[in-house]
């Protein structure tokens, strides 16, 4: 019998550990937007945007597959891990190759010079090995090593930058070495542990993880771009300051994201052997408290988010508090899409995500495209918020279609997500009153104890597995 405390407790130093590794950039804010100006600050900004987005493109996103390949080969899962990392580097050289080919170019397209290229890829060819390390350790319900990884990364990738832009000269320049050069050195390792115990490279299984994974490629891609393309377009349409100043918005935002991802990554795996082993009422049971503590988190979010840009950028970034609202409300509806997608992974419809995907970042584009220029860099807030409505709408309708209709308590997710989408008037009043706002946020704290300590015990019996992995 795997005790619930086990499952219980990987999930919450999982979320912990990913907070501390997908947290950098947040958590390093404050300081950056004072060291460098609003055009520094935005160009780097720009930078991050595609390197993240080629992360998607170039990996063809292989590592997703250990969740599910962990069922399918639950004795060679380290052969599998090993094979795969090998399989993306061979990948991600192919596009490196054609990219050095054709320089002046992508110089032009990433509107950086090609030093700055070369150490992205530097960095994407053994990024993967990170993910697939995090993703092993938490659908084994192993949190010691994330922990340890987590606080590692964090610190030198912190340390290493404040200390490069304060005393580089080209203040851009130390900003992404600080960032890239310790994640690059920490992966290579990670890398090394993987091949030297796995030692393996099977066709097999590089056929298995492509077959899985590739329709996440346009999915991953669409999403990013759902949630990246306002800020390239911003930079186009409207200049650099306005990009620094919506991505300080949207640095608030991602408290709730990574919140939500690291929930997400930390839950898949038990809704995996939920349905593998039918027990999907068990499911149904958790979706009140799951839902709960997700929405009221992002209420405390809301509630400081004045004070939350005046942390990460100071008074010249107050301007922009009327959008961290449906850039919040946003965030409600990645977490509730997320809940479907499970589904969708699990089954093995991921083209099904990368349709739905795609079609809402078609709509948001489209929208950019023709509001932008009307009403100005605010406007693509609520264009990402109608974005993610119809993605949530669409993964929605797929999984009733596919026969998966009593999963979820689906009238405690639509309420989430109406309650979340009409409080954005009363949130915005609240911003003129801080009292009132603090009692607020006090209360919504001392729920949330309360919730998880009168709770406690019924969600670790509904997290108790049978079997040993």
């Amino acid at each position: 019998m795997k005790s619930a405390n086990k499952v219980v407790f990987s999930g919450i130093w999982y979320t912990i550990s990913n907070f501390m590794i997908k947290g950098m950039v947040f958590l390093t804010v404050p300081i950056f937007a004072r060291l460098m100006d609003k055009s520094q600050f935005g160009d780097y900004s720009n930078y991050t945007t595609w390197l993240h987005l080629l992360m998607v493109i170039v990996s063809f996103n292989l590592y997703a597959s250990v969740n599910r390949a962990r069922l399918d080969y639950p004795q060679q899962l380290d052969a599998y891990c090993s094979s795969i990392l090998l399989f993306g580097t061979i990948i991600t050289a192919g596009f490196y190759f054609f990219i050095y080919l054709n320089l002046p170019i992508f110089e032009k397209i990433f509107s950086v010079d090609r030093f700055y290229i070369h150490l992205m890829f530097s960095y994407l060819l053994v990024q993967p090995a990170l993910e697939v390390f995090q993703i092993k350790q938490t659908v084994l319900y192993q949190y010691k090593a994330n922990v340890a990884v987590g606080i590692t990364s964090t610190f030198l990738t912190t340390a290493v930058s404040v200390l490069l832009v304060l005393f580089m000269e080209d203040k851009l320049k130390g900003r992404v070495i600080g960032y890239l050069f310790p994640l690059i050195f920490l992966n290579i390792i990670i890398y090394g542990y993987f091949i030297i115990k796995g030692r393996c490279f099977r066709l097999s299984y590089c056929k298995y993880a492509l077959l899985y994974s590739w329709p996440f490629v346009p999915h991953l891609l669409a999403n990013y771009i759902l949630s990246a393309s306002d800020r390239i377009m911003i930079t186009n349409l409207c200049g650099n300051e306005f990009t620094a100043t919506y991505t300080i918005a949207c640095n608030c935002m991602s408290i709730a994201t990574l919140f939500l991802t690291s929930l997400n990554n930390a839950v898949s795996p038990w809704i995996f052997d939920k349905l593998e082993n039918n027990e999907e009422k068990d499911i149904n049971k958790i979706t009140y408290p799951y839902c709960l503590i997700f929405f009221l988190s992002v209420q405390l979010v809301m509630l400081i988010g004045p004070e939350l840009l005046w942390i990460l950028g100071g008074p010249q970034y107050s301007n922009s508090k009327s959008i961290i609202i449906p850039l919040l409300v946003s965030a409600v509806l990645q977490f509730a899409y997320c809940l479907y997608v499970n589904i969708e992974q699990y089954s093995r419809k991921t083209w099904a995500i990368a349709m739905g995907t795609a079609i809402a970042a078609s709509v948001n584009i489209g929208l950019n495209f023709i509001l932008l220029p009307i009403y100005g860099y605010w406007i693509a807030a609520y264009t990402t918020l109608i974005g993610y409505i119809i993605l949530f709408l669409v993964h929605y309708s797929f999984v009733r279609i596919i026969g998966y209709k009593n999963i979820y308590n689906d009238k405690i997710v639509f309420f989430m997500i109406l309650a979340s989408i009409l409080e954005q008037p009363l949130i915005l009043l609240l911003y003129s009153h801080i009292l009132i706002r603090y009692i607020i946020f006090l209360s919504v704290v001392l729920s949330i104890t309360f919730l998880f300590f009168a709770k406690k015990d019924k969600i670790k019996r509904l997290l108790r597995k049978e079997g040993d992995y």
